[in-house]
């Protein structure tokens, strides 16, 4: 052999161990992506920790499980319930004012096994947003292919851990969006297989949307991004495929259009901000988004509006670099198809979210990122893609320091979620959190000044509630809470004022009514309360509240049969039974039924009642007038640690021992 042909076969040989070697690296990534998946999962799992000890936040989880007497039944009724309101007319008109009766039933389900524990309700969000992490690793796969396995697991973390996602996972009410983008995800992943193995998977993919659609109906934007698979696939937009997404888009009309009767509240006056400050507001949200994808800081959950007429700078220039973007992408990298889908993808999943119409108080919010941050992440990778794989990628060299920096970057992501995640431990510790970078948001002090009201301390909720009267708060849900904060420290002709106020910007408000008969009974003006009681009921027929407070109307008015009809009303439909049973056994005291008031302490201690002096209180006072003084002297010693300098406590015992000497 000659030394030319022995140095070609050499350099053969070389580069055939050379792509040998490289092959089997890749592969090696590829075969343990799994093991990797599972440790982006574990670490995931560490970060949301925090949930453990969290509970629920006074921010729709009332309207959404604590005072949602439709989750309480998990049967057929329930089932019926939650897909015709907002339907049918003999329904109610929507469940916490949406239409997503899936996820109303699986927090039904979460009722159903644990009741009204908030841990329950939080891993379930968790265990979902594990498996959304999952789906996006499997979705990414499909389209950078198994070459490049290391950048789909690289999209998966940055889904995992991105601290934008910490709202839709760490907040109960957010059940509907880590639910409708597990059944939006799997929708994809049939269709993209669909497309690139030629299998029918048709029925699996309408089946996902549908489910996704009734989850929540943000999904309406599924069959955009079908028409968008199909155009990255062909670069082009054939009319057969066109038309065979014709019933995906009937049903997003329909739900739309379902949901929009229902939301009709939610939508912010559209005189309050020109058609010029909206745009600017919408182009603003996206920058927003786009910047807070990168550098996720000073994050508040709430960001209230600017002020119209007074629109920062800021935000008046951010439609320049979006239309720049824009140029830049769809007109000199329009073949890069994976980029523009990634691009779109992002786009169309804020189409409903951005505010060029006012919905809802927040500028922007964390939680409409859950969805559009993935397409963001696969024009991310698309780039990273071309610029250290392609032949002419600029960053070929230094693969090695780029993943470290990018490692450094998701770790940096998964702690800032870490301790987003303690923000959501109540609700005092969201709203100071929020009052931290908005001192003066009215929405902010009016949400704080209502936990406290929830805590029943009022005093810190009236200071809370007159800042944020301070700042422009004038709302009748603004004047209903401070009503009934001014009612509890006894400065009742203020809190009319505001009740009337209140019932006069909002006459179909039962709350009020029921706030405005509660000021009445304190002046005892009963009368008046009845009638506000009646009211109350005629709007919302089923308020537990307000059965609870007829039978204390009735008790006040010693009609004592009628109080425990209306208390057995209350247990009936509250979540919240134990106070029925401590107010049963408080009307079968003073009636003298002891037996039935020993019964009905049985039935609160069940339920789990908090109010254990009181507990032990009524039932030394049973045994006490059935003349078992031993038993009366030792429930009247357990009730007196809980409230030391009770006066009835420490008489009730006094006069025990003295019989028992």
């Amino acid at each position: 052999m000659s030394k030319s042909k022995a140095k070609k076969s050499s350099q053969q040989a070389s580069k055939k161990t050379s792509t040998t070697s490289s092959n089997k690296k890749s592969f090696d990534v590829y075969d343990k992506r799994w093991y990797l998946l599972l440790g982006i999962l574990l670490l995931t799992l560490f970060v949301y920790l925090p949930v453990k000890d969290a509970g629920f936040v006074n921010w729709d989880d009332g309207d959404y499980v604590l005072k949602n007497t439709a989750i309480q039944s998990f049967d057929i009724d329930m089932i019926k319930t939650t897909f015709l309101s907002g339907v049918h007319p003999d329904y109610p008109p929507g469940i916490a004012s949406n239409y997503h009766p899936l996820t109303m039933i699986s927090l039904a389900a979460n009722y159903k096994i644990s009741g009204l524990n908030p841990a329950a309700y939080h891993w379930t969000n968790l265990i979902l947003h594990l498996i959304n992490t999952c789906l996006v690793f499997i979705f990414l796969q499909l389209i950078f292919n198994r070459k490049y396995i290391v950048l789909a697991l690289l999209g998966a973390a940055c889904f995992a851990w991105h601290p934008m996602h910490v709202e839709s996972v760490a907040w109960i009410s957010e059940r509907k969006d880590v639910l409708f983008a597990a059944f939006y995800l799997l929708g994809l992943i049939f269709y993209l297989k669909s497309r690139q193995e030629q299998k029918a998977y048709g029925w699996g993919v309408m089946i996902c949307f549908v489910a996704s659609l009734l989850s929540k109906p943000t999904a309406v934007t599924f069959p955009i991004v079908l028409v968008l698979i199909d155009w990255m696939m062909d670069k082009s937009f054939e009319l057969k495929g066109l038309l065979l997404k014709i019933p995906y888009f009937v049903l997003a009309v329909i739900v739309g259009l379902i949901t929009i009767s229902i939301q009709t509240d939610a939508i912010g006056e559209a005189e309050s901000y020109s058609i010029v400050e909206r745009l600017y507001f919408g182009s603003y949200g996206l920058m927003y988004y786009l910047w807070k994808f990168v550098v996720p800081h000073d994050l508040a959950t709430f960001y209230p509006y600017p002020n119209s007429g007074n629109v920062p700078v800021y935000m008046m220039q951010a439609p320049i670099p979006i239309m720049a973007g824009l140029i830049w992408i769809y007109y000199f990298k329009r073949k890069a198809s994976i980029l523009i889908f990634g691009c779109s993808f992002f786009i169309v999943a804020h189409l409903l979210t951005l505010q060029f119409f006012q919905v809802g108080a927040s500028l922007v919010s964390e939680r409409y990122t859950y969805l559009s941050y993935i397409g963001l992440s696969i024009a991310f990778l698309y780039l990273l893609q071309q610029a250290m794989y392609s032949d002419k990628g600029i960053l070929k060299a230094y693969k090695t320091p780029i993943y470290v920096l990018l490692m450094i970057w998701l770790l940096m992501l998964a702690y800032t979620s870490h301790q987003q995640t303690k923000t959501w431990k109540n609700g005092q510790v969201l709203w100071e959190n929020v009052l931290d970078k908005f001192p003066n948001s009215s929405f902010g002090l009016t949400a704080l000044g209502h936990y406290y009201i929830q805590q029943e301390d009022y005093k810190k909720a009236i200071v809370s509630l007159d800042k944020a009267k301070k700042f422009g708060a004038d709302s009748y849900d603004f004047l209903n809470k401070r009503g009934n904060a001014l009612r509890q420290v006894k400065r009742l002709d203020e809190a009319l004022v505001d009740l009337n106020l209140a019932i006069e910007q909002e006459p179909e408000l039962a709350r009020a009514y029921k706030y405005r008969a509660n000021v009445f009974m304190d002046q005892n003006k009963l009368e008046l309360a009845m009638s506000d009681y009646q009211k109350s009921l005629e709007i919302e027929p089923q308020n537990y509240d307000v059965l609870g407070n007829l039978g204390a109307y009735y008790f006040k008015t010693k009609q004592y049969d009628k109080a425990i009809e209306q208390y057995d009303q209350f247990i009936k439909y509250s979540p919240e039974k134990s106070a029925g049973y401590m107010n049963k056994a408080a009307v079968y005291l003073i009636s003298k039924q002891y037996d039935l008031c020993l019964q009905s302490l049985g039935q609160y201690e069940q339920s789990g009642g908090a109010l254990q002096g009181q507990f032990h209180y009524y039932k030394a006072i049973c045994f006490e007038k059935t003349d078992q003084f031993s038993k009366a002297l030792e429930e009247v010693n357990k009730a007196i640690p809980f409230n030391p300098k009770d006066k009835n406590y420490q008489n009730t015992k006094k006069r025990l021992e003295k019989r028992l000497k």
